[in-house]
C-alpha cells in the first residue's frame, strides 16, 4: 500500500544552559612581553553556541606575570563569542595556560609555549665564597652568572661569552675572562685571583647589561 507521512515543521530548538567555555587564538609559541588576541567562545551543555549568554567571565593563569583582561560580562551583540585584542601578554616561560571562569564553568588554552624574551641582563646564580685565598682556585662554589631576558627568564639557547672583571680592586684575574654559556648560565670554575685585597667583581657580555 502507500506509505503515509506527516511532519511537524520549524520547530525551534533553543540552546541549553551554559556548559562550558572555549578559549583560543593565543599565539603559540610566544615571545615573552609579546601580546596575543583571545577569543572566548560560551558553549551550552551540548557544545551549541550559548548566543543568548550574558554572564560575566574572570581570567586566570599559572603565569604569575601575565597581563590578563579584567573580568567581563558578555552583552546580547556578542552572541556568546568575544574577542580581546591584544589583550593577553605571557611573561614567564615554559608551559602556561589561559583559563576563563563564569557561572561555575570553565575553559582554558593550555600548553602555550612562553619562550624567552631578548637577553636583557645578567644576574647572579651563584656568588664567590669571602674570603677567598689568593690564587687559589674557585673551583668550589664558583661564581656562576644566568643570561636572562627582562622578566628573569633564563635564556636556555644563549651561549654568549661572559667574562669576571672588578669594579674596585687592581684585576689579578687569571681565567676569568671568556667563558660562554652553556643553556644561559656560565660557572667560572677555572677562575682565581691573585692579588690580596678586597674586590667586588661584576660579570660583563658585549650588549648584555649587568644587573
Amino acid at each position: 500500500g502507500d506509505t503515509k507521512t506527516g511532519q511537524q515543521s520549524n520547530i525551534t530548538v533553543t540552546v541549553a544552559a551554559i556548559g562550558s567555555f572555549t578559549v583560543a587564538g593565543v599565539t603559540d609559541p610566544v615571545i615573552a612581553g609579546s601580546a596575543s588576541d583571545v577569543t572566548i567562545t560560551a558553549l551550552d551543555l551540548y557544545n551549541n553556541i550559548k548566543t543568548d549568554y550574558t554572564g560575566a567571565i574572570t581570567f586566570t593563569s599559572d603565569d604569575a606575570q601575565a597581563v590578563l583582561p579584567t573580568s567581563y560580562t558578555f552583552i546580547g551583540a556578542d552572541n556568546g563569542v568575544k574577542t580581546f585584542t591584544a589583550a593577553v601578554t605571557m611573561k614567564t616561560s615554559g608551559e602556561k595556560y589561559l583559563r576563563v571562569t563564569g557561572d561555575t564553568r570553565t575553559g582554558q588554552q593550555s600548553n602555550i609555549t612562553v619562550n624567552p624574551a631578548p637577553a636583557n641582563k645578567l644576574l647572579w646564580v651563584q656568588a664567590p665564597a669571602s674570603p677567598r685565598t689568593a690564587g687559589a682556585s674557585w673551583s668550589i662554589t664558583p661564581p656562576m652568572i644566568e643570561i636572562t631576558d627582562t622578566y628573569n627568564n633564563r635564556r636556555t639557547a644563549d651561549t654568549t661569552t661572559v667574562s669576571l672583571v672588578t669594579a674596585t680592586g687592581t684585576s689579578g684575574f687569571i681565567s676569568g675572562a671568556g667563558v660562554p654559556a652553556v643553556n644561559g648560565l656560565v660557572t667560572f670554575s677555572a677562575a682565581l685571583y691573585n692579588k690580596a685585597e678586597t674586590i667586588t667583581i661584576i660579570g660583563t657580555a658585549t650588549g648584555v647589561p649587568n644587573d
